[in-house]
C-alpha cells in the first residue's frame, strides 16, 4: 500500500480482493470511528462507488452491527440531492470473521470540517448557503421519520460547484425504531449535540437544527460557540451556558436567526429544518455587511453579561422559526438613538401649533388656556424610532430645547365672570391662567 492509502496495481488482487466479488478498492479516503471509506470501482457497472467497511473488531459486535445495518437501512430509503446516495450493503464470511459494508455514491467533494481547518471562517452569504442546503437535507431525512443525531463539519461534503451534500447516517434513528444505546449512554459528537441529547433526553427533529445551528456558528467565526477539554465540560457547557455573541460584523438578523437555533428550549428553535432553511435562503441575497453605531452600541448586549446568568431573559423569542428573527431586550439595554435635528424640527412645529390653539382658544371660549404637561409633550414626535426611546428620555431632551423666550405669560385669558372663580386655571396654566381667584 502506498503512503496516501492506495494500492499499486500489481499488488490490487493480492491486497485488496474484491467485495462481494463486485466492488474492487483501490484508494482508502477516510476513516473513522466505525470504519473506513474507501474509493472502489464497482466492476459489474463500470462506475466508482465509495465503500465503506465496518471495522473488524465491530462487527463481533451485534450493537454495532446493527446500527452499520440501521446506516444502510435508513439512508437508502432517503432519495435526496443534498443527501449522499446508498447502492447496495452486504455481509459476508471472509474466513472465521466476517465483513459488513455498505455501497454508497462517491461524493467528489471536501469535507466541511477539512475546509474549515485550511481556511477559517466563511463569509455570511457562503454560510447561509451552506445551512440552507444542510436544512433542506436533513428536512428530507426528517419528513421520514430519520433524525440524523450526528450533524457536524465531517458530515458535511461540499462540493466544487457550491452543492453540500450529508452523510453518515450511522447512528441515525427512526421514529419507531426502539433505541440502540443503553439506559444513560449518549452517543453522537459533544462538540455539536443539543442540550437533549447531551442529557441523553429524547431526541426530535428539532434536536438536528440545534446541531445545524452550531456549524453555522463555527463558520461565521472559525469556532464552535463551546470548547472544552473534555466531552463532559462540552455537555455541560450546551446544557447550561450561553454562546458568546457573535460579531458584530454579522447582520443583525443572521444573528437572530443562528443564536435562534441555539436556543436552549427546543420551542424557541425553528419549526423544522425547513424554517431554517427558508429563513436562512431569504437572509442570502440580503446580506448587507451591519452599519456600525459606535462604540456605545447596544447589540453587544443581546446576550446579556458574560458568565451573570442573566441572559437567560434575553434569548431569542419563538417568533425567530417562521418571521423575521428578534431578541428579546430588556427595556434597559435598549439603545437609545436620537435624531436633534427632526426632534428641534417637531417640537417647534408642535409649540407654534399649541400657541396658535391658545390664541384662537383665548378669543372664542371663556375657558382659560392651560399650556401642554410634560407628559403631554412625549406624543408630540411621530418619528418611528421613538417608540424605542424611552419616556424619561424624552421628557429630558424636551426641556433644554424650549427657547427661554417662549412664555405662555403673553396669553391673556378671557375675562372670568364674577364669582365663578374658583381655583381656575390652576396650576396647568401657569401664569397665563393665573390662580383664578374670584
Amino acid at each position: 500500500m502506498n503512503q496516501d492509502g492506495s494500492v499499486s496495481p500489481s499488488s490490487v488482487a493480492e491486497a485488496l480482493p474484491l467485495i462481494a466479488d463486485r466492488y474492487q478498492l483501490t484508494r482508502r479516503i477516510a476513516t473513522g470511528g466505525m470504519g473506513a471509506v474507501w474509493v472502489a470501482e464497482d466492476v459489474v457497472l463500470g462506475r466508482e462507488v465509495a465503500v465503506k467497511i465496518l471495522r473488524e473488531e465491530l462487527v463481533e459486535s451485534e450493537q454495532f452491527l446493527e446500527r452499520f445495518r440501521t446506516e444502510a437501512r435508513h439512508t437508502a430509503a432517503l432519495v435526496h440531492g443534498g443527501i449522499a446516495g446508498v447502492y447496495d450493503y452486504g455481509e459476508e464470511r471472509i474466513g472465521d470473521s466476517t465483513r459488513a459494508y455498505l455501497v454508497m455514491e462517491l461524493v467528489r467533494g471536501e469535507a466541511l470540517s477539512e475546509v474549515l481547518l485550511a481556511t477559517g471562517p466563511f463569509d455570511v452569504a457562503s454560510t447561509l448557503s451552506v445551512v440552507a442546503q444542510a436544512a433542506d437535507a436533513l428536512q428530507a431525512a426528517h419528513a421520514n421519520g430519520v433524525i440524523h443525531r450526528d450533524v457536524k463539519p465531517a458530515n458535511l461534503l461540499l462540493l466544487p460547484d457550491g452543492t453540500v451534500k450529508l452523510t453518515d447516517f450511522g447512528i441515525a434513528r427512526a421514529a419507531d425504531d426502539v433505541a440502540l444505546t443503553e439506559a444513560g449512554q449518549v452517543v453522537g459528537t459533544a462538540r455539536y449535540m443539543s442540550p437533549e441529547q447531551a442529557v441523553g433526553g429524547e431526541l426530535t427533529p428539532s434536536s438536528d437544527v440545534y446541531s445545524l445551528g452550531v456549524i453555522a456558528y463555527e463558520m461565521l467565526t472559525g469556532s464552535p460557540p463551546f470548547v472544552a477539554s473534555n466531552p463532559a465540560a462540552l455537555a455541560y457547557a450546551h446544557v447550561h451556558q450561553l454562546p458568546p455573541p457573535l460579531p458584530l460584523t454579522v447582520p443583525v438578523d443572521v444573528r437572530d436567526l443562528v443564536l435562534g437555533a441555539l436556543a436552549k428550549d427546543r420551542a424557541l428553535r425553528p419549526v423544522d429544518a425547513h424554517a431554517f432553511a427558508e429563513q436562512a435562503r431569504r437572509l442570502r441575497p440580503h446580506v448587507d455587511p451591519p452599519v456600525s453605531t459606535g462604540a456605545d452600541t447596544a447589540d453587544t448586549l443581546v446576550m446579556g453579561a458574560a458568565g451573570d446568568g442573566s441572559a437567560t431573559a434575553l434569548m431569542p423569542s419563538a417568533g425567530v422559526a417562521v418571521g423575521a428573527p428578534a431578541i428579546i431586550i430588556s427595556p434597559s439595554a435598549r439603545p437609545t438613538r436620537r435624531r436633534p435635528g427632526r426632534a428641534l424640527v417637531l417640537l417647534a412645529v408642535g409649540i407654534l401649533v399649541l400657541v396658535a390653539a391658545a390664541v384662537a382658544s383665548s378669543r372664542s371660549s371663556d375657558t382659560p388656556f392651560r399650556a401642554p404637561t410634560q407628559e403631554t409633550a412625549t406624543t408630540v414626535p411621530t418619528d418611528p424610532l421613538a417608540s424605542v426611546v424611552p419616556a424619561a428620555a424624552v421628557a429630558t431632551t424636551v426641556a433644554p430645547t424650549v427657547p427661554p423666550t417662549v412664555a405662555v405669560t403673553t396669553v391673556a385669558p378671557a375675562p372670568v365672570p364674577a364669582g365663578s372663580g374658583g381655583k381656575g386655571g390652576g396650576k396647568g396654566g401657569g401664569k397665563g391662567g393665573g390662580k383664578g381667584k374670584g
